[in-house]
């Protein structure tokens, strides 16, 4: 499948059964295309793809789905460190352009701690913490569970934070 119609098929649930894309369906498939960075892509085969050309274009098969809530479900999988950042600052982008609620599954602490406004922290299938990624609690919490030591750097006035094994 083409680029172009693997990011079109995000537009199925509006679609009629018996009719072809509308203008509507073509504006947004070309709008999630240039939101993701990937039309120069349109006619290559998803299977010719790198990862990380992957993953843009799944992101862009779900903004053509035009939903206020998008969940994404370990985004970085089966990516190296560099475009998993890459991936992270994108999914970030496009939350501050789009307004968009967007939830995250992560098992990458460092990412989850620098790229959520909140986490919501698990153990055993409950939720044991709920905070914004800054709190000193959700930090408590992880280190507990995770035995983990997070740790925060400040570099040109931004703050990260990272997770060491204890």
């Amino acid at each position: 499948m083409a680029v172009e119609d693997a990011v079109m098929s995000g537009r199925y649930p509006h679609q009629s059964p018996v009719s072809f894309s509308s203008a509507e369906d073509k504006r947004l498939t070309e709008y999630a295309m240039k939101m993701t960075c990937c039309q120069f892509l349109r006619n290559k085969n998803v299977r010719q793809l790198s990862g990380g050309e992957r993953q843009r274009v799944f992101l862009a098969m779900v903004l053509a789905q035009d939903t206020p809530v998008i969940i994404l479900d370990e985004p970085t999988t089966y990516l190296d460190i560099n475009v998993s950042y890459e991936i992270m600052e994108l999914i970030s982008s496009l939350n501050r352009k789009l307004g968009k609620t967007i939830v995250l599954v992560l098992h990458d602490l460092n990412l989850a701690l620098n790229y959520s406004d909140r986490l919501a922290v698990m153990e055993n299938g409950r939720v044991v913490a709920y905070e914004e990624a800054s709190d000193h609690r959700v930090h408590s919490c992880i280190s507990d569970i995770f035995k983990v030591d997070i740790r925060r750097l400040t570099e040109k006035g931004k703050s990260y934070y990272y997770s060491f094994k204890i």
